[in-house]
């Protein structure tokens, strides 16, 4: 779930130079921010990601040719298609805010310009928190316009997790609740591998009647879970539920 300070971009309000730094607490963001971008207004926008290595000073920097070179040769450069949204990575810098490579990276995007595409940014910087990238943030502000902080918790909150969890697949609250309690204790790593379990769990799970998958259900089909991808990944979770469900007696009957 996208935090409260999402506000909806429509086609009026959008600005080239605008950017936003997308907190998720994950090291890998890719997915949580082509998710962003679908959820903030901009789905006819094309996108193109970028990882901006760190370099030590009087090091070769090559982070704008290299930038460069990926939107030069990108497809959306053919497109009639104004609006464009580059996401770049800023995890590596984090912690060297003050040094000129970023900064003069900073200046390039924003004199940067094909003379016809509008370019938002999207900014990830890692599993860093809020209060880490204030820096970032006051550098970024310095030189794009608009700028602001979303975080995106549904990967590291319980109830975030939940409500994404019902929004998305057919779950009742009681079973969301105990497949987030789950996720999020373990640390799942973001939203590809959560849809990968989701799918093969509820394909599973749903019979060919069924609406709507509930805990009881689960515990009466358990063994439908034996080989499931939800199963070999969280392990120890799966066999304590496996437990709960099967009873304590047929638990200890099993240990013998």
């Amino acid at each position: 779930m996208i935090g409260k300070g999402v506000e909806i971009l429509n086609e009026e309000k959008k600005k080239e130079n605008t950017f936003t730094i997308l907190l998720t607490g994950m090291e890998d963001n890719d997915a949580a921010a082509k998710k962003y971008i679908c959820d903030s207004g901009f789905l006819k926008a094309k996108c193109v990601q970028y990882k901006l290595e760190y370099a030590m000073p009087y090091q070769n920097f090559t982070g704008i040719a290299g930038f460069e070179r990926l939107t030069r040769y990108h497809p959306f450069c053919d497109s009639l298609d104004k609006d464009a949204v580059a996401v770049i990575d800023l995890s590596e810098w984090i912690g060297h805010e003050q040094e000129e490579y970023l900064e003069v990276f900073c200046k390039y995007l924003h004199d940067y310009n094909w003379g016809f595409y509008r370019f938002s940014y999207v900014f990830t910087v890692g599993a860093a928190d809020k209060y880490r990238i204030m820096a970032l943030y006051r550098l970024l502000s310095s030189y794009l316009e608009e700028g602001r902080i979303v975080e995106d918790n549904t990967m590291t909150d319980e109830g975030a997790m939940q409500e994404y969890l019902m929004k998305e697949y057919p779950v009742n609250r009681a079973l969301a609740k105990k497949l987030a309690h789950i996720f999020v204790s373990s640390k799942i790593k973001g939203y590809a591998l959560l849809k990968t379990v989701m799918d093969d769990f509820t394909w599973r799970m749903k019979g060919p009647k069924a609406c709507m998958i509930t805990e009881g259900q689960v515990k009466k089909s358990f063994r439908k879970l034996g080989d499931s991808k939800f199963c070999i990944l969280f392990q120890k979770a799966a066999e304590d539920w496996r437990k709960e469900c099967i009873g304590p007696q047929a638990a200890r009957e099993e240990a013998v």
